[in-house]
């Protein structure tokens, strides 16, 4: 089976002038980064990667000016909007207001690798956008944004399952090619279902990627992302979260393990992580919950 990452990640990148809000989030192929940016005219660029930039708040009337492949655009930004440049692509902007923005930077290989069937060895051309209200990405970008706003938490899964549906929208929105659906059953069939769960089961405790689960199932991430669900009604990383919740149950009524001792044991990142996700799945928080065991 294919493997669905590069060992690289990309560069990170510096947007001229601007003052970043989080920590940038680096994955194999993806960098994601938060800014608020003043008035700027930013000289000619171009990136190996598609920049997708998502406009998170921005004063009115905000006017942009930008010249992409050589043509020249203008108009007003508000708080919604995306600009999309793919990659290899000579740009340079002029903007008049202090705007903040989420950038995501996606390389061609993992927004291939992402997609698998659904691009069917086609060669697939990224299409420049300027000014597009897409309530589909700014969803997906707000998302992305609580990642950043919420550091040392490491869900890969769930970054994983936001680009992946990202890189799906792009191609079906935003590419040159008509997406196919391939004759595939809607659930995943019990055999490919199987040792996904029971791998899952086995390492409740490590951060596990999109990539590997698909590997098992022996497709796409996309496709697998979209399969699973209509499986078990969860997505890869609900079901993941919901099994070390149902474990931690386990774990805490046995009374020999502390909670932080539990949350470590389970993976979750610290003992407020768990917690959250606890009161999420149980309805109360694991204190609460020894209390009435």
């Amino acid at each position: 089976m294919t493997n669905y990452y590069h060992q690289d990640t990309i560069g990170a990148h510096h947007q001229q002038g601007a003052t970043p809000l989080q920590d940038p989030i680096f994955s194999p192929g993806v960098e994601l980064a938060y800014y608020r940016h003043p008035p700027a005219e930013l000289p000619d660029n171009s990136y190996d990667q598609h920049l997708l930039v998502i406009h998170t708040e921005v004063p009115t009337p905000t006017r942009v000016e930008q010249v992409t492949a050589g043509r020249y655009h203008s108009g007003e930004v508000n708080t919604g909007d995306i600009i999309l440049i793919p990659a290899q692509t000579t740009h340079r902007v002029y903007w008049n207001h202090e705007h903040t923005y989420l950038a995501l930077w996606l390389s061609p290989e993992r927004f291939e690798q992402c997609l698998g069937e659904a691009i069917l060895r086609q060669s697939v051309e990224v299409l420049p956008s300027f000014i597009t209200q897409d309530s589909s990405l700014y969803g997906l970008g707000l998302a992305l944004r609580g990642e950043l706003e919420t550091p040392g938490q490491e869900e890969q899964l769930y970054l994983d399952s936001l680009i992946t549906a990202l890189s799906a929208h792009l191609l079906r929105y935003y590419s040159n090619i008509t997406t196919h659906q391939p004759n595939s059953p809607e659930c995943l069939p019990r055999y490919k279902l199987d040792p996904v769960l029971e791998f899952i089961h086995a390492h409740l405790d490590r951060n596990l990627s999109l990539a590997e689960l698909a590997a098992i199932a022996q497709i796409s991430p996309n496709y697998f992302l979209t399969q699973f669900k209509r499986s078990t009604g969860l997505t890869p990383h609900q079901y993941l979260i919901h099994q070390r919740i149902e474990m931690a149950k386990r774990l805490l009524t046995r009374n020999d393990m502390t909670i932080a001792d539990v949350a470590y044991e389970l993976g979750f990142a610290h003992q407020s992580h768990f917690t959250r996700h606890f009161k999420r799945q149980i309805g109360l928080t694991p204190k609460q919950f020894l209390a009435q065991s």
